[in-house]
């Protein structure tokens, strides 16, 4: 069976036999209305075959027409059937909705996850940025420091060389008197 050929809905063909939407759903439930129940964004819906709707107008306006009597037992299985296909419905409807309720959590929830994430990430790559940044400064500083430590270390040495070479000349001096007076001497 092609479902193409399903196209009437119920409330349509309660429209056309001018019935209940309750002794459409009963019909199909009994068998004795041919349709197939198709996924819709609202969740499953009864189809009625066009051909099908054609047939059975007639018989179902005829049952319609004549009075039936019914016992009890037979009006509270009605109603049980009536009742449990309406809760169907309801629960099926109210499921879809929560569906929907949830999914869209769900999108919410990762998209503040996502900002989150982004901005973390954000962070991170602005403090590696300025990290970067700092670092020719920080060896600039560090050379400036190492210079001016080496020119102390060199001021000091040069210091301690003059005065060494002080030192050496006033020794050189006295030995240069004490070798000038012996050779004096022995002269």
């Amino acid at each position: 069976m092609s479902e193409d050929k399903y196209t009437v809905s119920v409330d349509e063909a309660a429209n056309r036999l001018n019935v209940s939407r309750r002794t459409i759903y009963r019909r199909l439930n009994n068998d004795k209305l041919n349709g197939i129940k198709k996924r819709t964004k609202h969740g499953d819906k009864w189809f009625i075959s066009e051909n099908e709707f054609s047939d059975q107008a007639e018989v179902i306006q005829e049952v319609v027409e004549t009075e039936r009597k019914m016992d009890i037992n037979d009006l509270k299985q009605e109603i049980k059937e009536v009742f449990l296909e309406t809760q169907k419905e309801i629960i099926k409807k109210t499921i879809s909705k929560q569906r929907e309720v949830i999914k869209n959590e769900i999108k919410k929830e990762t998209e503040k996850l996502d900002d989150t994430v982004n901005d973390g990430l954000n962070q991170v790559k602005k403090s590696v940025e300025e990290t970067v940044a700092s670092i020719p400064k920080t060896i600039k500083e560090e050379q400036k420091e190492h210079r001016h430590w080496i020119n102390q270390r060199d001021r000091k040495l040069m210091r301690n060389i003059r005065r060494m070479q002080k030192k050496q000349k006033r020794e050189d001096k006295k030995e240069q008197g004490v070798w000038h007076k012996l050779i004096e001497v022995f002269k």
